[in-house]
């Protein structure tokens, strides 16, 4: 269910935020892999469920970065 998708879908999150936050970059092998990678997982779980699924992940990830990760240290 559920938590065997998070586990798959992990390491994607992990490339593409490494890229950006990290400034990583994207060479065309880590991209390669990437959408190796989506497939695999669409082609797991149904690439309809799985799209909609990330689609909800990703906003919630984007929102929590540029409102909650600023303020971060006033938090406390």
């Amino acid at each position: 269910g559920t938590p065997a998708l998070l586990v798959n879908v992990g390491p994607i999150f992990l490339v593409v935020l490494g890229g950006i936050y990290l400034k990583e970059g994207f060479p065309r092998g880590l991209v390669t892999g990437l959408v190796v990678a989506f497939a695999g997982v669409a082609y797991t779980y149904g690439f309809t469920i799985y799209v909609w699924w990330a689609v909800a992940i990703s906003i919630s990830v984007i929102t929590g970065a540029y409102l909650i990760a600023p303020r971060w240290c006033t938090l406390r």
